[in-house]
C-alpha cells in the first residue's frame, strides 16, 4: 500500500510540471547568458619593433596598448604629413616602418564614437618627446601605487606639485590680437605675474590653433633650429605679427630679463620670460624705451631699403 501511494504522488508531481511547462513556453524561460567566445579567446596584439632602444620600445608598446584599450580593433586616426589632413588608419599598418631611434607615438586626442567605441588620434613625435611622456606616465603610475599603499601622502604630493607649477605660468596669445587688448589686458596679466616673481612662457600662434583643445601639442617640437622654413606670409600679415612681438618685448622689458625666443613669425613662437631681481628706476625705464624705439626705427628703415633693392 505504501508503495502505491508513493507512485501516485510521483504521477501528480509529473502532471504538475507538464502543466507549468505548457503555461510558460521555452522562449519565456530565463537562461544564464553565455560568455561570447571572442571575449575569452581574443588574442593580445603584439608589435615587434626592429629599431629603437628598449625604453623606446616600451614607450611605443605603452601607446599601442592604450590604443587597443580604447578601440579593440586598433582603428585610429592620423595626420597625413603631406596633406595635413586627418585620415583613418589602423595601428597594425601605421606602426610598420616607424623608426623608434628617431620618432615615437603619441595619442593627442580621443574621439568618442558611442558608449563602447573610441577612435584615438595618433601623432608621430620626436623620440625625446615620446620618452618624456612615457616617463611621466610611469611616474604618475608609481605615485598612484604609493598613495594606495599609504606610503605617499596625497596632500603633501599635491602641495609639492602646486609649488613647482605655480612658479611657471603659461599665457596664450593670438597673432590676431587687437592692439588695445594686448597693451591693456594681456600686458596687465603678464606684468602682474612677473612682479610676483613668476616665470612666464608666452605662446604665440594663429587664433584657430591657439584656441584648439590640443593647442600645446603644436609647440612640442618647436626649437630654435627648425628645418624647412614655413611659407612666407603676406607682408601685411607679417608686419602685424612683427608689431605684436615688438609690443610684447616693450611690455616685458621693464620686468623681465632678455626673453628667449623660439620659432619664427611665419608660424608660431614661444617667448620665455624670467623676472628681474631688481626693478629699474624710472629714469632707466624711460631711457630703455627710447633706445628700443630707436632700434625699431632703424630696423624698419633697413627693411624698407632691402625691399626697394629687391624691386630694382
Amino acid at each position: 500500500m505504501k508503495r502505491k501511494r508513493e507512485l501516485a504522488n510521483l504521477k501528480e508531481q509529473s502532471h504538475g510540471n507538464v502543466a507549468r511547462n505548457a503555461a510558460f513556453p521555452k522562449e519565456y524561460i530565463k537562461r544564464p547568458k553565455q560568455v561570447p567566445r571572442n571575449a575569452t579567446n581574443r588574442k593580445k596584439i603584439l608589435i615587434t619593433w626592429s629599431t629603437g632602444t628598449d625604453r623606446a620600445k616600451e614607450a611605443a608598446n605603452s601607446v599601442v596598448s592604450e590604443i587597443f584599450k580604447k578601440n579593440h580593433k586598433g582603428n585610429i586616426k592620423v595626420v597625413d604629413p603631406t596633406t595635413h589632413r586627418i585620415e583613418p588608419s589602423n595601428i597594425r599598418y601605421f606602426a610598420k616602418g616607424i623608426d623608434l631611434d628617431k620618432v615615437g607615438l603619441s595619442i593627442v586626442n580621443v574621439e568618442q564614437i558611442d558608449n563602447e567605441n573610441q577612435i584615438p588620434l595618433v601623432k608621430i613625435v620626436e623620440s625625446r618627446v615620446a620618452l618624456k611622456k612615457y616617463s611621466d606616465f610611469l611616474a604618475k603610475k608609481k605615485e598612484k601605487e604609493l598613495m594606495e599603499l599609504g606610503v605617499l601622502n596625497k596632500s603633501y604630493k599635491n602641495l609639492v606639485t602646486d609649488k613647482k607649477e605655480d612658479n611657471l605660468k603659461h599665457i596664450k596669445i593670438s597673432w590676431q590680437i587687437e592692439s588695445d587688448d594686448l597693451k591693456r589686458q594681456k600686458a596687465h596679466e603678464i606684468v602682474s605675474l612677473l612682479k610676483k616673481g613668476n616665470k612666464v612662457t608666452l605662446y604665440l600662434d594663429d587664433k584657430n590653433n591657439i584656441n584648439s583643445n590640443n593647442w600645446l601639442e603644436n609647440f612640442e617640437e618647436l626649437d630654435r633650429s627648425q628645418k624647412g622654413e614655413p611659407p612666407r606670409l603676406p607682408e601685411s600679415v607679417f608686419q602685424k605679427r612683427a608689431a605684436v612681438l615688438e609690443t610684447l618685448k616693450e611690455i616685458v622689458s621693464e620686468y623681465a630679463n632678455d626673453p628667449v625666443l623660439l620659432g619664427n613669425m611665419n608660424s608660431k613662437m614661444i617667448m620665455k620670460l624670467i623676472p628681474k631681481d631688481v626693478k629699474p628706476q624710472n629714469n632707466d625705464k624711460r631711457a630703455l624705451k627710447e633706445l628700443r624705439k630707436k632700434e625699431r626705427q632703424e630696423k624698419l628703415q633697413k627693411r624698407i631699403q632691402r625691399k626697394k633693392m629687391n624691386e630694382m
